[in-house]
């Protein structure tokens, strides 16, 4: 499951105290690989900002979708094709 916005606020205000990933991660109930991930993936600056961790975070998954080769419509006929032919 995704880190949603307002354990990015939590994740802001915690880390900016001093608080470690395991601890936020004990704070969140989430395993503390997936906050220090969010917090190297994330960062601004030296620091964690939310809302600009919320926009990587939105863009990287805009970026994601274009990639997919399922959602282009000649590429996916040609491989249901191929698939249905064996």
């Amino acid at each position: 499951m995704q880190i949603q916005p307002n354990e990015r606020d939590k994740i802001a205000v915690w880390f900016g105290s001093g608080l470690s990933a395991r601890e936020i991660g004990r704070r969140l109930g989430r395993d503390h690989t997936v906050i220090d991930r969010e917090l190297k993936r994330n960062r601004y600056d030296d620091g964690y900002v939310a809302i600009s961790a919320q926009h990587l975070a939105t863009k990287r998954n805009h970026q994601l979708k274009k990639k997919c080769w399922w959602q282009k419509q000649e590429l996916y006929s040609y491989v249901i094709d191929k698939l249905r032919s064996g």
